[in-house]
């Protein structure tokens, strides 16, 4: 390791854990509770929004609420005409339709001067796959409250944490946008259009941390420890993700990053089956936080009953960490896998 690189995590680690006093912007994350979490995703995940399949009433109902969420916070609109949304439309497989569809973006300025025009992304989908084959208790209606109803919340409260920190004088140095995409579920389609047309440049993209599903508990940890995450691509791009994920962790939630499924040759593909992977294409260096697969995973099922409130607060707590670390870190992870990348711009989808 270089002595640019030690002096980089040095200075990352003082600063993160300077939590001596009452008011700095980790303390923040204290904020986020099992409760605040369940009112977000109560709404998300009810039944009036039928599954918020992109494109549909529902999916809009669910835009609009974000919309109110982040209203209510005081964050800034940047999306189309000062709106918090970004408008496209999308051709479905199989058909020539295509639906008006929208990503909801919030945005927090960061407080320093020299910093602030460099973007921290937080991402996660709101989308789910609709109404669809009832189950066997004749449930047509498919949730989705852990995909991605848990990462959406966990961005909205995150968010929401963030803008308490900077009206108490000690937000994040760096801007941070808060990005709920839609059309996750019909192949990244959401985060594709943002990344084809950002509304912050890629080169000043500091990183991008996304959250799909990290509200449940897979089937390998159902009878022991559940206080896990797996952690996929923070060393992809950026070996320095991979420190910067094990401070935010350090500081609290204490989990076990799992990296299980932290491999570009795993059969499941998961680096590159959610949003993160439109921002690694372009050489942003990113990291993704999933709980695994579950027997209710894209079924009617995915009721918030099943979440696990104690790990997926855990996991929120870290979300928040990370992104802190992220927005006041004196210097912007190095990219230092220019490999990955140009395999990724070769086949970017």
């Amino acid at each position: 390791m270089t002595n640019k690189i030690l002096l980089f995590l040095l200075a990352v680690t003082v600063a993160a854990c300077s939590t001596s006093t009452p008011k700095d912007i980790y303390s923040f994350s204290e904020e986020i509770t099992e409760s605040s979490l369940y009112s977000d995703l109560a709404v998300l995940a009810d039944d009036s929004l039928q599954g918020r399949e992109t494109g549909t009433i529902g999916e809009e109902k669910a835009a609009r609420y974000l919309s109110k969420r982040y209203t209510e916070m005081g964050l800034k609109a940047v999306g189309d005409n000062d709106t918090y949304f970004q408008h496209y439309k999308v051709k479905l497989r199989g058909t020539e339709d295509s639906v008006a569809t929208k990503n909801v973006v919030a945005f927090l300025e960061g407080s320093d001067p020299q910093m602030k025009d460099e973007v921290v992304v937080l991402s996660s989908h709101y989308d789910h796959v609709g109404v669809g084959r009832p189950d066997s208790t004749g449930d047509t209606i498919y949730n989705g409250a852990d995909d991605d109803g848990s990462g959406t919340t966990a961005t909205l409260q995150v968010a929401e944490a963030m803008a308490k920190a900077k009206a108490a004088g000690v937000g994040p140095k760096r801007s941070v946008l808060f990005l709920n995409v839609s059309g996750e579920e019909k192949g990244l389609l959401g985060s594709y259009y943002y990344s084809e047309n950002p509304l912050f440049s890629i080169e000043n993209t500091v990183a991008n941390i996304n959250i799909d599903m990290i509200g449940r508990v897979d089937p390998e940890h159902q009878n022991g420890d559940s206080s896990y995450v797996y952690v996929i691509g923070n060393a992809i791009i950026s070996s320095q993700m991979d420190s910067l994920t094990r401070i935010a962790n350090d500081m609290g939630p204490n989990l076990d990053l799992s990296d299980r499924y932290n491999d570009l040759n795993d059969p499941n593909q998961f680096y590159r089956r959610s949003d993160h992977w439109n921002f690694g294409r372009l050489g942003v260096p990113f990291v993704f936080f999933f709980n695994g697969t579950h027997e209710d995973y894209h079924r009617p099922q995915d009721h918030i009953e099943k979440i696990t409130f104690e790990p997926y607060l855990k996991r929120t707590h870290l979300v928040y960490n990370l992104t802190a670390i992220l927005a006041n870190s004196p210097n912007r992870p190095l990219v230092d896998n220019q490999e990955f990348i140009e395999k990724t711009q070769v086949n970017p989808r």
